[in-house]
């Protein structure tokens, strides 16, 4: 974790022009103009807990590195994965996900869908075998 507003610039540049010329990082570079705002989570969560932007959209590489590198349950996903992909002896594989930035968006009407995968129930995995099975509102 690092404290706010003491992120080491200079890391910070590092990491964006590391990540930047990676072949998965080339990909969302015309998407982060520092125009077009996004709402940015992973697999399993978004970096909602980092000190850093204030529930700001997210508009450049260095938000992104900020935002994850800040957020501890960004932190506890990355080393689930790592955990998970050294046990099943694969790679480790984690999306990033920029869903378009909503500034009507009520966080406080934030309502949770839970549906099991139909092989929990022992049926096959169709359209059709999906059910909700939970709804709960997350404050």
């Amino acid at each position: 974790m690092v404290t706010p507003n003491k992120f080491p610039e200079k890391l910070l540049k590092e990491t964006v022009k590391t990540w930047k010329s990676t072949k998965r990082g080339k990909k969302p570079l015309p998407l982060l103009d520092g125009k077009r705002k996004w709402f940015i989570h992973l697999d399993q969560m978004s970096p909602k807990d980092s000190p850093f932007g204030d529930k700001l959209p997210i508009t450049t590489f260095s938000d992104i590195i900020l935002r994850i590198c800040s957020s501890m349950r960004a932190w506890n996903s990355l080393q689930n994965e790592y955990l998970y992909a050294q046990q099943e002896g694969r790679n480790i594989r984690i999306d990033l996900i920029l869903n378009p930035w909503d500034s009507s968006m009520d966080c406080g009407n934030e309502f949770r869908y839970f549906v099991p995968p139909p092989a929990a129930r022992g049926l096959e995995a169709t359209v059709e075998a999906l059910k909700l099975s939970a709804v709960s509102q997350y404050r």
